[in-house]
């Protein structure tokens, strides 16, 4: 796939091997009971879901290490403290991992940047924020090591 992908099938590894949420690679569908770890956007069921988005923070032109983030967008029910239950769980998991390797991906520290509330979707279901900065190796043509 790609290294935006890869990342995040490995953060979605890591949450579910600590035994949080449950992840499809290949898309089916979630149960309404599941809390369902997917990719970049949120749907509409099942209520509980954990989105993971990727995005580049730096890069040094001279070397393959670089700083990237995931969002971790968390949704729960109409009561707040769900949402916080489910970003708290996270951060647990993924707050100052280091040398880990998840999907292929080599992550050297992981720690969480910010975070912040969304207030609650249309349909009164809260939602949370946190940015997850990581270190790691990406190669390039140019750059190998």
């Amino acid at each position: 796939m790609s290294f935006p992908h890869d990342v995040e099938v490995g953060f979605a590894q890591l949450l579910t091997g600590a035994g949080l949420g449950v992840y499809h690679l290949d898309g089916s569908a979630y149960a309404a009971s599941d809390l369902a770890i997917t990719h970049r956007r949120l749907s509409d069921q099942p209520t509980r879901q954990i989105s993971l988005a990727y995005y580049p923070v730096t890069s040094d032109p001279g070397q393959a290490i670089i700083q990237g983030a995931v969002q971790v967008r968390s949704r729960g029910t109409e009561d707040p403290s769900d949402v916080d239950s489910i970003a708290d769980a996270a951060y647990v998991i993924l707050h100052g991992l280091d040398q880990v390797s998840s999907n292929g991906v080599y992550f050297g520290h992981i720690w969480r940047q910010s975070g912040s509330s969304l207030g609650a979707d249309n349909t009164g279901r809260w939602q949370w924020t946190d940015n997850y900065y990581f270190w790691s190796a990406r190669q390039t043509n140019t750059l190998t090591d």
